[in-house]
């Protein structure tokens, strides 16, 4: 994995195509608690999407239901911090799932950020478990009024709207730009890029370089979808290489983060070029650029 961090986006790049008018992200989990069922069902709505195979379902669907384990944790925080944070444990399918409700100001930057509704931060693979910790509050969903909000909603997506859009565009083209001159590659005049949909429970999308066959995991700490982010956070991209690494299984890999799982790359792929938006990156002067 080859992961980057930057609080400005570099405009060495002119991009180019046409941005339509899209909605904001969804306000139907905005002010829901992590135990509400409709937020888990939410947050299991993006897992779906973005996480799950086939086999992960088959030990909710032998039992009847989805069992979720969700519990607030506590964090040092600075003055003047008061963000919420929890965590969703799927124990039956081996899915532990952070969550982060941001409320805090950088007086410096005169910036008060807030987040309407608790965000995915972060999704880990652990062992399936059948000790509830003590602090967990257990929350049971039935497992066919689940898969069928699931299969309902498969193909509703939120894409990025227009000021999400442009943003994620500077930001693969400024990171396609970068792994080119980091791998000594030559650069093409433009670069195809497919980028995902946007969920109201997480803070990432990915996206995928066509031409290059690599993908973006973008994400951050902060909502992604408020113009203060972009001006004064850090947006996080994990790239990964389809050709160097992709494996079959982590197993191959164990104790590595920097590889995907072939499903887990057939499911990126899939929202990325079925439901994603299509632009072109273009570098008018490729080869003569410095590196940012």
């Amino acid at each position: 994995m080859i992961r980057t961090i930057t609080a400005t986006l570099i405009a060495l790049l002119v991009l180019a195509g046409s941005v339509a008018a899209q909605p904001r992200p969804s306000g139907l989990v905005d002010g829901l608690e992590p135990a509400d069922p409709k937020y888990l069902s939410e947050v299991t709505r993006h897992l779906y999407r973005w996480y799950l195979d086939e086999n992960d379902v088959l030990p909710s669907m032998k039992r009847g239901r989805f069992l979720f384990w969700v519990h607030e944790t506590q964090q040092r925080l600075d003055e003047n911090d008061n963000s919420r944070f929890a965590e969703i444990t799927l124990p039956d399918i081996g899915i532990k799932v952070s969550v982060k409700k941001a409320d805090y100001a950088i007086p410096e930057l005169e910036l008060e950020v807030r987040s309407d509704a608790f965000r995915i931060t972060h999704v880990a693979r652990i062992k399936p478990s059948a000790e509830k910790p003590a602090d967990a509050e257990a929350v049971e969903i039935k497992y066919v009024e689940l898969r069928d909000y699931l299969f309902k909603t498969r193909n509703q997506i939120t894409p990025p709207d227009d000021f999400v859009l442009v943003k994620l565009r500077q930001a693969a083209g400024e990171y396609t730009y970068r792994y080119l001159v980091k791998n000594n590659l030559q650069r093409p005049d433009s670069a195809t890029i497919h980028l995902g949909p946007v969920s109201p429970v997480a803070n990432e999308t990915w996206a995928y370089w066509e031409e290059g066959r690599v993908l973006y995991r973008f994400s951050s700490d902060m909502p992604i979808d408020i113009e203060d982010f972009w001006e004064h956070a850090e947006l996080a991209v994990d790239l990964y290489s389809i050709e160097d690494q992709v494996v079959a299984s982590l197993d191959e890999v164990a104790g590595s983060n920097a590889y995907l799982t072939r499903d887990h790359v057939g499911r990126v792929l899939f929202n990325c070029l079925v439901f994603g938006r299509r632009v072109e990156v273009t570098n008018p002067n490729p080869l003569d650029n410095p590196e940012p």
